[in-house]
């Protein structure tokens, strides 16, 4: 088998990726070819996964998502030489549960994701708006309509509306032509820094950040989330918001918006809810059902109400 060429013809078909996630494809099959090289040369689809597993995941901790990546697209390009390409079927990637072996069981438990209280999102709102307008634009975008930082590249604004465009692409999406998804915002009480910050976003009143529009001219989504961060990240109110709330991260705007429209009376619905940011009610319940506080607890049992009576 010439597999050189084969990883070749294999990207040049992936061309629908974004130049990160190709550039990441192009490193692991790479080390596929690597390993195709070594001695004792691998036979088969199986073992040439558990020895490229062997030489490449001594960095990877178990059950991570490096690992995970690496073994699901080294198992893609076989599948493809094989069903496409007519590689010999011996060389087939192993059942689904002999690739979990290989990628492990993390022996970390990861934390959900803290979501900004309405508070701190109004004292943030609040320092920015008098000190960098900029700034106090993206935020407002990304925590009152619950965007995605990267979605700062891809927004739309018309007739008094926001709509976002897709970041998120694979090859489905990239195949298939998807509405702009419409956002609507959640205000904090009282406030109304969303409906604000579209009516100057529009007539282009308000730009954002110089840094933020720098990244949105590559063209890579990741980029523009990276800027979002290193903003905040570098302000120094931020970095006490941060101190009094260890594990907040910036997309804790995204996941207090999540919180908000939880908690809102009446209630909004979950199918409603999880429209309006960009992904399925399964998504949302996986992401961002998980967290919860003492004190919501015992809100929420406060004044149950009547069931059944006489």
């Amino acid at each position: 088998m010439n597999w050189p060429a084969l990883v070749a013809e294999h990207l040049q078909a992936r061309s629908d990726l974004r130049s990160t996630t190709r550039r990441d494809l192009e490193t692991r099959l790479e080390r596929l070819l690597v390993t195709l090289a070594t001695r004792p040369t691998p036979r088969d689809g199986p073992e040439l996964l558990r020895a490229y597993a062997r030489q490449h995941f001594d960095r990877c901790p178990s059950g991570g998502q490096g690992r995970k990546r690496q073994i699901l697209d080294c198992a893609r390009f076989l599948r493809w030489a094989v069903e496409r390409r007519g590689a010999p079927v011996c060389w087939l990637p192993p059942p689904p549960d002999h690739l979990a072996e290989l990628i492990g069981v993390s022996a970390t438990h990861t934390e959900p994701t803290i979501p900004i209280s309405p508070e701190a999102l109004a004292g943030l709102l609040d320092h920015l708006e008098a000190s960098r307008p900029e700034l106090w634009l993206s935020v407002a975008l990304v925590g009152c309509y619950g965007l995605r930082p990267a979605e700062l590249g891809v927004l739309h604004p018309r007739d008094g509306r926001l709509y976002v465009g897709t970041v998120k692409r694979n090859r489905a999406t990239a195949q298939t032509s998807k509405p702009d998804r419409l956002a609507l915002p959640l205000e904090l009480e009282g406030r109304d820094d969303g409906a604000r910050a579209l009516a100057l976003l529009e007539p282009g009143l308000l730009e954002l950040p110089r840094a933020i529009r720098t990244a949105i001219n590559t063209g890579e989504h990741k980029a523009v989330g990276d800027a979002f961060r290193q903003l905040l990240d570098r302000l120094p109110y931020w970095q006490a918001l941060v101190g009094r709330c260890l594990g907040l991260t910036p997309y804790g705007l995204r996941h207090g918006f999540a919180w908000r429209g939880a908690h809102r009376q009446p209630q909004i619905p979950l199918r409603d809810l999880a429209a309006v940011m960009g992904h399925s009610p399964a998504t949302h319940l996986r992401h961002y059902g998980r967290w919860t506080a003492e004190a919501d607890l015992i809100a929420s049992f406060a004044t149950p109400p009547v069931v059944g009576g006489s």
